[in-house]
């Protein structure tokens, strides 16, 4: 391996926490709990939906798979949350 293999190896190994997430300093997500098989598996499967392709800069999303997360998104709801006022001896206020 090659001194430039060696440092973006480095780089690629070494992670920060950011917003709930492991990254690694690329900002690539970590995906410490799936094995290499498990990753390239479902990037194969995306690929073979075409969700996904990749190309000579890496993978990226399709335009299919650009409408697909942009339905996922607005398929989502969001739920103001609110929170009820405790009294002092504990139980839920009005």
């Amino acid at each position: 391996m090659n001194l430039v293999e060696k440092l973006l190896q480095k780089l690629s190994n070494t992670s920060i926490s950011y917003s709930g997430g492991n990254f690694n300093l690329f900002g690539l997500p970590k995906f410490k709990s799936y094995s290499n098989g498990t990753i390239r598996s479902t990037l194969s499967r995306l690929n073979k939906n075409g969700l996904i392709e990749n190309s000579d800069k890496g993978w990226h999303l399709t335009a299919a798979g650009k409408n697909y997360m942009k339905k996922k998104a607005e398929s989502l709801k969001q739920f103001e949350l609110k929170h009820k006022k405790r009294n002092v001896n504990g139980s839920a206020g009005i």
